[in-house]
């Protein structure tokens, strides 16, 4: 669930208690405990492999991959078959590969390029 939809929810829950007083105590009874954002850690490789694209996509490609720090596994990921943490995200022609470490929250990018030469 996106953190988007998590905040409405819990928005919704509010407003509806604040209508019915019966139901006050839901407000207490809620977990708001915040979900730690994940790290995101980029092989030396994949550095290098931004140096041979361009800048315009560069710039798209990490700010897509900033957006992986609230939620790595948001629409549009898809898992790779043959991994069991390993996603993909597609930004235009190029995708990036990341494995997901629930354990210690973190994102681990592991490669990044064109679509035609990325699964090699």
């Amino acid at each position: 669930m996106s953190a988007l939809r998590r905040t409405f929810r819990i928005w919704r829950t509010l407003l509806t208690a604040v209508k019915s007083p019966q139901s006050l105590t839901t407000i207490f009874s809620l977990n708001f405990e915040k979900m730690a954002d994940y790290k995101i850690e980029w092989r030396k490789s994949t550095r290098k492999d931004l140096r041979r694209i361009a800048p315009q996509d560069v710039k798209r490609i990490v700010s897509a991959v900033e957006g992986l720090v609230t939620d790595p596994f948001q629409s549009g990921c898809t898992k790779l078959s043959g991994s069991e943490r390993a996603y993909r995200i597609r930004i235009g022609d190029y995708r990036v590969i990341y494995e997901v470490l629930d354990d210690v929250l973190i994102i681990e990018v592991i490669k990044v390029g064109h679509r035609r030469d990325v699964y090699k």
